[in-house]
Parts: C-alpha cells; sequence; structure tokens
C-alpha cells in the first residue's frame, strides 16, 4: 500500500465511522470533517501535482478507472452541499427540512465515496 492508498483509506475510515456515529455530534463533526479534508486535500494534491484523472485517462481508460473518477468526482461534488446543510445545522435553528437534505446529501456522498474508494484498488 503507497502513501496515497494508506492516507484515502484513512480518510474514508473517519467518513465511514463518522457518518455511523451521527447522533452523537461531538464525535460525528469532527471524524466527517477531517475525513472529507483529508479526503478533498488528497484530490487537490493527485491532480494538481500529478494530473492523475489525465493520466489515468490517458494510459489506461479502462471502465473501472472511470467508475473510480466519475463515482470520487460526484463524492466530492457532494461534500459541498453536504458541508452547507451541516453548518447551518451547527448554527443552529435548523428546520427539519435542512436536517433532511443534510442526511440525503450525506448519504449519496457516502455511496459515491464507497464506490470510489472500492475502485481505487482496480487502478
Amino acid at each position: 500500500m503507497n502513501r496515497y492508498e494508506l492516507i484515502a483509506t484513512l480518510a474514508f475510515v473517519l467518513i465511514f465511522v463518522g457518518a455511523g456515529l451521527c447522533r452523537r455530534r461531538w464525535v460525528h463533526v469532527p471524524l466527517v470533517s477531517l475525513g472529507i479534508v483529508i479526503d478533498l486535500t488528497m484530490v487537490v494534491i493527485l491532480e494538481f501535482q500529478r494530473d492523475v484523472i489525465g493520466q489515468v485517462i490517458g494510459e489506461t481508460f479502462h471502465w473501472m478507472s472511470l467508475v473510480h473518477i466519475g463515482s470520487s468526482s460526484l463524492a466530492v461534488l457532494a461534500y459541498l452541499p453536504t458541508i452547507w446543510f451541516g453548518v447551518a445545522i451547527l448554527r443552529g435553528g435548523a428546520t427539519k427540512a435542512t436536517w433532511k437534505r443534510h442526511k440525503s446529501v450525506a448519504i449519496v456522498a457516502l455511496v459515491l465515496r464507497t464506490i470510489g474508494f472500492a475502485f481505487m484498488w482496480t487502478l
């Protein structure tokens, strides 16, 4: 396992465990937040320093690579509204609709990230 896979695994575990502890806000928020920050940092580093997406598509162009890149990219996009609604909840006064949106988008992000993580091992 290289250092990027190790860091990606750490990020995934933090997000997954934190999501499972969503009813314990004092654990959920730090775990998921740290996992997302690590994951986003990895995406930025890998893309801007190593042009990973360009390399993977240019060299292999295999359907498994496309699943990994697509699901991981969509997960990153889904992090944005998840964070937005989460911050609104933390500020207090959030409506039930805000809670529902946060949970719905977070589940989508987690499913997409799980798919991306699983397909990471196929590269």
